[in-house]
């Protein structure tokens, strides 16, 4: 009997040691994931200070610029011209020129009327 109660005893001694074991991983765990809460806190509040600044920078930089309130009309003069290449110009009227030549047997207008 003497055997059987030492080894009862070596094995509660395991037992103890194996629930020590075991509360400190849990204790551990909670540690961990305590941190890793942590973690990502201070991760979105970087995140979120960072996108502010992104936008109070933009506000900052796009101030600077004059704004025109109202009707603004602006004259424009253009002139077309053709560079006897056949390239078709606008205007600012909005008249296509086609060249000298497309009066004179050159390239044709494709949008004139065959009848005129």
């Amino acid at each position: 009997m003497n055997s059987f109660e030492t080894e009862e005893g070596k094995n509660e001694s395991q037992m103890d040691s194996t629930n020590k074991l075991l509360l400190e991983m849990v204790k551990n765990q909670k540690l961990n994931a305590k941190n890793l809460i942590k973690v990502f806190v201070t991760i979105i509040i970087c995140y979120t200070v960072l996108l502010l600044g992104m936008v109070a920078g933009f506000f900052i930089y796009e101030s600077q610029f004059e704004t025109i309130e109202g009707e603004t009309e602006y004259v424009v003069q253009q002139e077309a011209t053709s560079d006897n290449g056949g390239n078709a110009i606008v205007n600012n009227g909005g008249d296509v020129n086609y060249g000298e030549s497309s009066t004179e047997g050159g390239r044709k207008n494709p949008f004139q009327n065959k009848d005129k």
